[in-house]
């Protein structure tokens, strides 16, 4: 589902069942900017961790008691502002991951039919064992 979304904001409560805690929805996801808002001392067990990781901007509060929404959106904004200003091609190259149809090679785009998960590389490669026997 979100494959057909243009601007999208996924937002999880944690609890590893969100579609940010599943690896296979991380190749539409990078298509976005992604960000996780992080807890400071939060279970560094928790398997859906691992996932977040993924993200590019992350931010942490210190906790849910003192939190100041207000505060968080600012870091949050930096955050963006940061790395779009570290790679001034970052939004056409996310522009283009989109148009390749989110393959799941981010960072590092191959050409189409150079992507070993394009179905002409996988066929070529089919083509080419065949000739080999």
């Amino acid at each position: 589902q979100l494959s057909t979304f243009l601007r999208l904001c996924v937002a999880t409560c944690g609890g590893g069942r969100g579609a940010t805690a599943r690896g296979d929805c991380w190749a539409w996801l990078f298509g976005s900017m992604t960000v996780w808002v992080d807890i400071e001392g939060a279970d560094v067990s928790a398997p859906q961790r691992d996932a977040y990781e993924l993200s590019e901007i992350r931010v942490v509060v210190k906790d849910y008691s003192d939190f100041d929404g207000n505060v968080v959106a600012a870091q949050v904004l930096s955050g963006i502002k940061q790395l779009v200003d570290s790679d001034d091609q970052l939004c056409g190259k996310k522009n283009l991951y989109v148009r390749f149809g989110c393959r799941g090679d981010w960072p590092d785009l191959a050409p189409p039919g150079e992507y070993a998960g394009d179905a002409a590389a996988a066929k070529a490669a089919a083509s080419k064992n065949e000739g080999d026997k």
